[in-house]
């Protein structure tokens, strides 16, 4: 077998390296590049909300982060608490929709290793609130 050194066979494929300028971008900055560079197709309508959510929702919880550092623990945290706060389930839909496009731009621009979104089931997050909501409790065998 032939002798590899060892930081030969520590490196990454290119594929999976992170963008250097970019690794201790916060979450607002690089937010509100993704936005500038989308908006421009969108209606005047989509255009506001799409401001509004991320002023509202996504950047008092991640804004300072690092996109990097955001984890899928700190997206499940931050959805409970949107969950706690009472808000509508359809408006929650929005909110995470959002903070998945931009983590997903983020993954393709070598901004962040993965997508912190991308093994949340929000439709099973969801369905449980408004169960526990009604009162379901499901049956127990006795």
């Amino acid at each position: 077998m032939p002798r590899t050194s060892t930081s030969r066979r520590a490196r990454l494929v290119p594929e999976t390296q992170l963008n250097p300028p970019a690794l201790n971008v916060a979450f607002k900055e690089y937010a509100k590049r993704w936005r500038l560079s989308r908006e421009t197709g969108w209606a005047v309508e989509t255009r506001d909300r799409v401001v509004s959510n991320l002023r509202v929702h996504l950047v008092p919880a991640f804004g300072n982060s690092a996109m990097r550092s955001i984890t899928l623990t700190e997206v499940l945290e931050w959805l409970a608490r949107q969950l706690g706060e009472g808000k509508a389930k359809s408006s929650i839909k929005l909110y995470f929709e959002l903070l998945d496009a931009i983590c997903a731009a983020a993954v393709a621009d070598k901004v962040m290793p993965d997508k912190p979104c991308a093994s949340v089931r929000l439709a099973k997050i969801l369905n449980g609130v408004s169960r526990a909501r009604s009162g379901f409790r499901p049956r127990t065998k006795s």
